[in-house]
């Protein structure tokens, strides 16, 4: 007889039954006749046709769809393309009625899996049936209190971390043969969407409580062992509510352990209003909240365990052949793996976490003598212990993985992918691995093939998302790209795998499929039209990516254009040496290719700044370093303007500050060149990074946002922290106020705030504020210069600016003698001998400009000894640092010395002692100058403008 017919059966039988009893949706729980009555014929009819598991399934959703509680939604649901021919099929029956067929006919398990799967709208008229059964099994027997508590609780765990995961918008997630349309339908609001998650709160928070708020009253009636039995079936279930917590916390799409998203309970019409708002107030953590919540009472529960229950425990053989102390012991060891995982670590509290480890750790059981035995096991006590809950089965079923004698028979298959939720990472890996030798070595069968790759998914899909990546990456690492480009069929073999681990199993809902890893394997042009059209990858996608393109190695050439030539796409950001021999449009090929993958991929920060200078610069050859910077800095210059983060990406203002500050370290610390193209780029960086900090309103960030941003911040140099702090009016940015540091002190003042407070230039502070300079000078910006100097020179203070200019001049100077007369020393080679240079020109650079911008225009208000000990510092500058003088720069020299001797005022004649002091001063320095030219122009100038050749004897020489 076919399902159609069955159901009939059913239908009709309902139907008869009230005929004799009258109206079924107002049956109650004193209706005890009428209610055995109707199970007693239903249960009758079931066992004689034989229902299979499907049938019961689809029985017990029929049931569902007519209950009093969908009875308001009966006339959307009756126009479901899917689920509509089961609605209105019988009389509507009664919630009570609908909970005692549940438990009768053992459709306990289609409960569980219809929270996971329906719409949450669903869902949770669903878990409202269920505190009907929790008020009918509780009175009458504790026993089966636990066993409907543990797994509906599970359930509501599960589907409160996928809800929260998603976004608020329509989704889908698809399996094999799964499917759960739209947790978020698109006619849901935030605000609603919040209150559904709150609404999963509310009721997980009652569910919890049931494993802390019993009364021993309520217990009375039970002899000592039996009371031992419960509470040692209270303490197992509460770890299997753990150890799905953890899971689901770490892998919250890794729907599994009989919680299937299963396409019986696709529903696609349904009303989008929410009966009844939770009455808690709005948690903006809901999952780490969960999570406390569970492993707190969890944490009291096993602290309330006596050593007497403890040991009664093992004693224990009246009730059941198990022994609950061992296995009580062994899930609490299971339970130590989750709580290693650092992502749980930063969730609980340090005070609860500590005390939480101590506990488990006494009453973990792990026997010695099983290790033992386990060094000795032959292959056939290996899979006896397996499937032995007395033993350590995750270590067991490690052995059996790594085991000479595991072939991939359908047997050990199966076996493997029912112990799937034990196994650790380290076996994941192994499984992983081995399975690429078998499908490689031999000839499998379709189904075996199918039944491995499935096996190895499960294994790994239980890990957090960065615990897979690591394993993907090492098999990565280890076979090389070279070698699995060569594997034949390895598209058929691994990317599927590969897709689905990080399709299913991520924290984060993937829009896009990882088909992109498949086409990387066949064309380079494929693989960047499908990063082009596709949508944006979320963030752990372009994490795994990013790894994954540091393992490429060249593939084939990208054609983007006819009209151009390929470009080489090899090791992104490894073999830029290639560099050297790209045309313009290569590179800007290139160029586009980069932006793109940020754009399309949100990079995390720790891989984001190195996008924008190649990690390898410092081991280049010297002819490739050049076009190498040249490349990165285009690349830097397009970035900076804001176009690669706000093109098609809406990326947060504390992401984008922090990015900017780590290119702004790595420009300023890891430059060979001290060009006026690389300081440019870094002076717009700066623009950039002060626009952002400007347009942060704290406030309207997320708080974990912030929080992270402020420990990124406080990485990198001070001198950009107080960029940003300095525009962001909030508490939180306080913390450099509070410190007491001169450096913090000085620095603020330097840069930032306007004061009056110039005593870091007198005498006493002057030593210490010159280790400030000499830390911050070789790394400054034309802009930081500025800065610098830009409150003196907004009050126009020209002494104050003429004592800062000379004050940075020494520090130029003890840089000059603390490291040049060592650059002849072997140890150094040419480039790093060039390149200190090159940092020792620049800044001299900055002092002139500083001197011609600043200084000069304000130098009339300076008196005439204090101009001669700038030109006398320039002077001695150059005498030291010869290499200052170019040819393109000379010109520029002889014209800020011939401004700050005209500045002087000297006078035309030698008639008092002190004008004679003051043209001898410079005409001493001008005798220091190093290249003869520029002394006899200096010369000629002061004959020309200030004496008369007929004083010419008169003048120092």
């Amino acid at each position: 007889m076919d399902f159609d017919s069955k159901l009939s059966m059913i239908q009709g039988l309902i139907k008869c039954q009230q005929r004799i009893h009258g109206t079924l949706s107002n049956l109650c729980s004193d209706d005890t006749e009428k209610l055995d009555s109707i199970k007693s014929e239903v249960l009758k009819c079931i066992k004689e046709e034989e229902f299979d598991e499907n049938s019961l399934r689809k029985v017990y959703f029929f049931l569902l769809l007519n209950t009093n509680k969908l009875e308001p939604s009966s006339s959307t649901l009756a126009s479901d393309e899917d689920c509509g021919h089961f609605v209105s099929a019988i009389p509507v029956i009664s919630d009570v009625l609908f909970v005692e067929l549940v438990v009768a006919l053992k459709l306990d398990s289609f409960l569980y899996e219809s929270i996971v799967s329906l719409p949450p709208i669903l869902s949770l008229e669903v878990i409202s049936l269920v505190s009907i059964l929790f008020k009918g099994v509780y009175k009458r027997n504790p026993f089966q209190m636990i066993t409907y508590l543990e797994p509906v609780l599970k359930a509501v765990i599960v589907k409160l971390f996928l809800l929260e995961s998603l976004s608020n918008r329509s989704l889908e997630i698809q399996g094999d043969d799964a499917y759960c349309i739209t947790p978020f339908n698109d006619n849901l609001n935030s605000e609603l969407c919040t209150d559904i998650k709150m609404k999963f709160f509310e009721y997980f928070q009652s569910l919890i409580a049931n494993y802390s708020s019993a009364n021993a009253e309520d217990y009375e009636s039970l002899k000592s062992n039996r009371l031992n039995y419960l509470c040692a079936c209270i303490m197992k279930s509460l770890i299997a509510v753990v150890r799905i917590c953890c899971q689901h916390y770490l892998n919250p799409a890794a729907v599994n352990e009989s919680y299937n998203i299963n396409e019986m309970f696709k529903v696609t019409s349904f009303n989008t209003e929410l009966k009844e708002k939770s009455r808690i107030p709005v948690i903006s953590n809901i999952k780490e909240t969960t999570l406390g919540t569970v492993l707190s009472i969890f944490l009291n529960t096993a602290k309330s365990v006596t050593i007497s229950l403890w040991m009664s425990w093992m004693e224990l053989e009246e009730y059941t052949n198990e022994n609950m102390q061992l296995t009580i012991g062994n899930g609490i060891y299971h339970c130590l793996q989750y709580l290693d995982d650092e992502a749980i670590k930063n969730v609980v509290n340090n005070k609860l976490y500590s005390e939480l480890l101590m506990v488990v750790t006494n009453m973990s059981i792990k026997p010695m003598a099983e290790e033992d035995e386990m060094k000795t096991a032959d292959y056939a006590t290996i899979i006896k212990n397996v499937n032995n809950p007395e033993k350590l089965q995750s270590k067991w079923l490690g052995l059996l993985i790594s085991h000479e004698e595991f072939k991939p028979d359908l047997d050990n298959l199966k076996l493997v992918e029912e112990k799937s939720a034990i196994i650790v990472q380290n076996d994941a890996e192994v499984l992983l691995f081995r399975s690429v030798d078998f499908l490689q070595s031999a000839d499998y069968s379709p189904e075996i093939s199918e039944c491995l790759k499935k096996v190895v998914l499960l294994a790994v899909g239980n890990f957090h998302i960065d615990h897979q990546m690591d394993i993907l990456e090492k098999f990565l690492s280890k076979n090389g790209w070279t070698d699995i480009l060569k594997m034949e069929g390895f598209e058929t073999t691994m990317v599927e795998l590969f897709n689905k681990t990080v399709d299913e199993n991520d924290r984060v809902p993937i829009e896009v499929s990882f088909n992109v890893l498949g086409l990387a394997l066949q064309s380079a042009k494929d693989l960047l039209d499908k990063i082009f059209s596709e949508s944006k990858l979320n963030k752990a996608q372009g994490r795994f990516m990013t790894k994954i393109l540091k393992n490429l190695k060249p593939i084939c050439s990208y054609q983007s254009e006819a009209t151009k030539p390929s470009l080489l796409i090899s090791k992104v950001l490894e073999e830029i040496e290639n560099a050297s021999s790209m045309s313009d449009s290569e590179k800007e090929n290139f160029i586009t290719f980069v932006i793109n993958l940020v754009n399309k991929f949100l990079i995390p920060v720790d891989d984001f700044a190195n996008l924008f200078l190649w990690p390898g610069l410092s081991d280049a050859a010297e002819q490739d370093k050049h076009s190498c910077l040249l490349l990165w800095l285009e690349f830097a210059e397009k970035f900076v303007d804001g176009s690669v983060i706000i093109a098609e990406i809406q990326v947060s203002l504390p992401f984008c500050i922090v990015s900017l500050c780590q290119v702004i370290n790595k420009f300023r610390c890891t430059l060979t060149a001290f060009d006026q193209k690389a300081i440019a780029v870094c002076d717009k960086a700066i623009d950039v990074l002060i626009c952002y900090a400007d347009s942060l309103n704290v406030d309207s960030e997320e708080g974990d946002d912030i929080q992270w941003m402020i420990s990124q911040l406080k990485q990198v140099d001070l001198l950009l922290q107080i960029h940003v702090i300095n525009y962001v009016n909030h508490p939180e940015f306080n913390y450099l106020n509070e410190s007491k540091g001169k450096e913090i002190y000085w620095l603020k003042i330097m840069f930032l705030e306007q004061t009056d407070d110039e005593s870091y230039l007198d005498n006493v502070n002057r030593p210490m504020f010159s280790r400030v300079l000499m830390k911050a000078l070789p790394y400054l910006t034309l802009k930081e210069w500025e800065m610098m100097f830009g409150n003196l020179a907004s009050k126009e203070d020209a002494k104050a600016m003429s004592n800062l200019f000379l004050a940075c001049a020494d520090v130029f100077l003890m840089l000059h003698s603390a490291v040049v007369p060592n650059l002849d020393k072997e140890e150094f080679d040419s480039r790093e001998v060039e390149s200190t240079h090159n940092c020792l020109s620049y800044i001299v650079k900055n002092l002139i400009t500083i001197l011609q911008n600043l200084i000069l225009p304000v130098a009339n208000r300076l008196q005439r000894e204090e101009v001669s000990e700038l030109f006398l510092k320039l002077c001695f500058i150059l005498k030291e640092f010869p290499r200052a003088i170019k040819e393109n720069d000379e010109f520029v020299w002889l014209k800020v010395l011939q401004d700050l001797i005209s500045a002087a005022d000297l006078p035309k004649s030698h008639d008092a002692t002190s004008d004679l002091i003051d043209s001898k001063r410079f005409c001493l320095g001008i005798a220091m100058i190093p290249k003869r030219d520029l002394q006899v122009n200096l010369r000629e100038f002061i004959y020309s403008n200030i004496y008369s050749m007929e004083h010419k004897q008169d003048c120092p020489s």
